[in-house]
C-alpha cells in the first residue's frame, strides 16, 4: 500500500489538528549553519568545484568527482 492509502485509511485526517500526527508535524529552520559534505564520500567537505560548487574534502574525492561529473 501506498503512503496516501495508509493515511486514507487510517482516519488521521479526520482528527483533530491540534492533535499531533504525520500530517500536522512542522519543524522550523535550524538554528545551525547547513553541513558542507564531500559529495563523493560523504565526509567534512572542506572544498568546493570551481566548475559546479560541488563540495570534496580532499585530491582523491576531487579526482573522482572531475571523472564522473
Amino acid at each position: 500500500k501506498s503512503l496516501k492509502t495508509l493515511i486514507l485509511e487510517s482516519g488521521i485526517a479526520n482528527q483533530n489538528p491540534e492533535e499531533p500526527s504525520y500530517l500536522t508535524a512542522d519543524m522550523g529552520p535550524s538554528r545551525y549553519p547547513a553541513r558542507r559534505l564531500c559529495s563523493v564520500c560523504g565526509w567534512r567537505g572542506l572544498y568546493s568545484c570551481n566548475r559546479c560548487g560541488m563540495r570534496y574534502c580532499g585530491l582523491p574525492c576531487l579526482k573522482v568527482h572531475q571523472d564522473t561529473r
